[in-house]
């Protein structure tokens, strides 16, 4: 009974989900001409009073589109209509000049800027028009932002990387050029994580239960002055857990976590052990593992008798 109540539950939502999805695309006309690059039918509904600003489900509207397709001619019809130059989807926060800019479409993003659309608003992120118009490559269109007071040396909240290094991440050798008579520091360097001193609880896998009020237990030393234990006294570092992975692996050792078993024996000093072992301990033919298990139950017997 709980499958079926929550079975048509989800189909509810489902339904209601996709009837919002459908009426946002029905009432969005202009977007929907614009989409498809028919001009005459933008002019059109734009002539019967339409929305010129009604957004499509992702909340592109018909500007975002004229933007994205390049089509100046368009772009223009529809700021004089009334288009809302800062609009933003509703996935990704775009705005018409970020889709422009994206795109390298110089003419558009100029009649944009001139419409009252800002160069600096980017995505949540900090990913900047500038940014994306750098990696796509049109030297032009690059101009085109920084006449307009687009920050050359602006960090994205990513990786802290400015336009030059989008640029050339993407091999755009004219806008490097560009961007470095602009004023882009050249020395600039991104964010690097240094993952040998990434904690296990920075990583979102979580560590041992602290109290609750307690100070962070990795800097503090425990009681009786001995070394911090990982494990026991603080979380472990991504390093010891990569070492104990590969100390797994090399000697068998599942409980061997943090740190090296240290130095392996000698085969020759195995060899020997196992020999003696043999003379010591069991007949001809015994396999050395069940004398190592033999000797160990005798050593134990023997403190149970000493006790």
């Amino acid at each position: 009974m709980r499958k079926v109540i929550r079975g048509s539950f989800v189909a509810g939502m489902m339904a209601i989900g996709m009837s919002a999805l459908l009426s946002a695309a029905a009432t969005a006309p202009v977007a929907d001409a614009a989409m498809n690059g028919d001009k005459a039918a933008v002019r059109t509904l734009l002539k019967s009073a339409a929305d010129v600003n009604a957004a499509q489900g992702d909340g592109m509207t018909a500007l975002h589109w004229a933007a994205m397709s390049g089509d100046l001619e368009l772009a223009q019809m529809l700021v004089f209509a009334g288009a809302n130059v800062r609009a933003t989807t509703r996935l990704g926060a775009y705005t018409s000049l970020f889709l422009a800019s994206q795109q390298g479409h110089a003419t558009v993003i100029d009649a944009l800027i001139k419409a009252g659309s800002d160069v600096k608003a980017g995505t949540p992120n900090g990913t900047s028009p500038l940014m994306v118009a750098a990696a796509a490559g049109k030297a032009d269109a690059v101009k085109v932002l920084v006449d307009a007071g687009a920050d050359v040396n602006a960090k994205d909240g990513v990786r802290a990387q400015t336009p030059i290094m989008y640029a050339a991440a993407a091999n755009r050798a004219d806008v490097i050029t560009l961007l470095a008579s602009k004023g882009a520091d050249l020395k600039a360097t991104s964010k690097v994580s240094d993952l040998a001193s990434l904690s296990r609880e920075s990583l979102g896998f979580g560590g041992n239960p602290q109290a609750p009020g307690a100070p962070p237990r990795s800097g503090a030393a425990p009681a009786g002055g001995r070394v911090p234990m990982p494990g026991v006294d603080r979380n472990y570092q991504l390093n010891e857990l990569i070492n104990a992975t590969f100390t797994r692996r090399r000697t068998g050792d599942a409980s061997a976590v943090g740190a090296s078993r240290g130095p392996r024996p000698d085969r020759h000093q195995v060899r020997l052990r196992h020999f003696r072992l043999r003379q010591l301990h069991g007949p001809p033919g015994w396999p050395a593992s069940a004398l190592v298990r033999a000797a160990h139950v005798r050593r134990r017997r023997q403190e149970c008798d000493d006790d």
